[in-house]
């Protein structure tokens, strides 16, 4: 569809596009969509027809002024109607290089969705005063045939065109955004856009709705893009929509019994609350715990942020306790010399070796041993089994176990304590000062004696409850200390 054109020189007449798709709500970009189909009602004509030309003497364009039906505009809202006929604007074109190219069609009269009906165009033949001149006729009955008197029902319009007005306005695509938590309402901003629009909302969705309302459901800053479209051309237009939810839980675990958990967590968490399931507990994002029996055990997270909270559950199966490596520990009396030890390691021992710190050794479970003097000893004990080993070590045997001291208690001030406290003692000669956790591990705290007082360092502590015990001479002096 066209018009054909000739000029002297040209060795055949050439078509020229005139058809534009005006009306492009629906983007398939067919002029011929929505255009009343019975052409009997217009005398057959054309959907582009009643052309005129003028040349510009000055710049040798040619200007191209014609007639063309608009989709969608006819009397009974349904192109379809057997009486349907659409209205016409009138349209222009231009040529510099004599009809070889011609610029787009641009609507000059842009009032058929109007009901107003724009035909009959006659040109000059020439640009006069930089301007196209044009009349045509004008009425509210679209098609042109039997409209009756023209005299009395038809308006004559005319115009002087500046060469601007045959240049393609593009679209100018911008928009706004409201979000509220993941649904973001988009308001469409742009200019000389007509209706086309297809959105790109950054996380693969779309939309080709003017005003669009979008939910995420991931937490994040998107790049969104609005394309907006005229029939000369699109624009696009991105800004970047931050988008805040609440957290979407979950984790995935890998090891037995040592599990590594990692948090898969969605939405920018900011803290984490891990129940193992076993009384173990964690506020790591990404926890180690040893589970000590096998057993299915529910791990579950709690997952926050400013927005609120989501738990998230997993059974754990646990069947591999036995397959660790052994924690060695043991306790032990002392009766004059000699010392009964006994093993307390955990995870399934079967090898025993011991250094008493005097030369002599055991591989037995349990042993006892004699020591020649009473004295700094210290004793450890490796323990193994086919998963490994691990050795724990007693310092200064004599010094920790209970044996034939008299036993006095002793006040510690503060008590609870913040940090460091005081102990005040009847005697000024002090061997030894040794501070344990309520399972009896011995801690590494420093102190000072001054004038029949130790001062004991207990901010280096964590929070808890401990043993203390002062040894002096043949005397052992004992108190209770609770770490706040």
């Amino acid at each position: 569809m066209g018009m054909w054109h000739w000029t002297n020189g040209m060795p055949a007449a050439e078509l020229i596009d005139t058809e534009i798709d005006w009306v492009n709500d629906d983007c398939a970009d067919d002029p011929f969509a929505g255009i009343g189909a019975y052409y009997y009602n217009y005398r057959s004509a054309a959907v582009a027809s009643s052309p005129g030309s003028a040349w510009d003497p000055l710049t040798g364009r040619i200007y191209l002024i014609y007639a063309l039906k608009i989709e969608y505009t006819d009397i009974y809202d349904d192109p379809t109607n057997f009486s349907a006929e659409s209205f016409h604007d009138l349209f222009g074109m231009y040529s510099d290089d004599d009809g070889a190219t011609w610029s787009q069609p641009v609507n000059l009269t842009n009032n058929a969705d109007e009901e107003v009906e724009n035909y009959f165009v006659f040109t000059a033949d020439r640009v006069a005063n930089g301007k196209v001149h044009i009349v045509w006729q004008q009425d509210d009955m679209p098609g042109h045939f039997n409209e009756g008197d023209p005299i009395t029902t038809n308006n004559i319009r005319y115009a002087g065109l500046d060469p601007e007005s045959f240049i393609p306005v593009m679209p100018d695509a911008n928009f706004s955004s409201v979000a509220d938590i993941g649904d973001v309402t988009f308001t469409n901003l742009s200019t000389n856009a007509s209706g086309c629009y297809f959105w790109d909302f950054g996380d693969g969705g779309t939309s080709n709705e003017a005003n669009p309302e979008y939910t995420y459901t991931v937490a994040g800053t998107y790049s969104v893009c609005l394309t907006a479209s005229n029939p000369y051309g699109t624009d696009t237009y991105c800004d970047d929509v931050i988008v805040a939810l609440p957290p979407d839980a979950a984790f995935t675990y890998s090891g037995d019994p040592i599990v590594n958990f990692t948090d898969l967590t969605l939405n920018d968490p900011t803290s984490w609350s891990w129940d193992f399931g076993d009384g173990g507990s964690s506020t790591l994002q990404n926890p180690v715990h040893t589970f000590t029996a096998d057993a299915t055990y529910t791990v579950c997270l709690t997952a926050t942020n400013a927005l609120g909270f989501e738990v998230y559950c997993l059974p754990i199966v646990i069947d591999s306790v036995a397959l660790l490596a052994p924690t060695a520990d043991f306790s032990f009396t002392i009766s004059g010399l000699t010392m009964s030890f006994t093993d307390l390691s955990t995870n399934d021992p079967d090898t025993w070796a011991w250094d008493f710190g005097d030369g002599g050794t055991s591989t037995e479970q349990n042993p006892s041993h004699a020591f020649p003097v009473q004295a700094n000893y210290t004793v450890c004990l490796t323990a193994s089994n086919a998963y490994g080993g691990d050795t724990y070590c007693i310092d200064d045997v004599f010094a920790n176990g209970i044996h034939d001291m008299q036993i006095e208690e002793v006040e510690i001030y503060p008590n609870p304590s913040t940090g460091a406290v005081q102990i005040a003692l009847p005697v000024l000669d002090i061997d030894a000062v040794n501070v344990y956790d309520i399972a009896g591990k011995q801690m590494s705290v420093n102190y000072n004696v001054a004038t029949g007082n130790v001062f004991l360092h207990a901010e280096q502590l964590a929070q808890g409850t401990y043993f203390v015990r002062i040894y002096a001479g043949d005397k052992m002096y004992i108190g209770n200390l609770v770490k706040q």
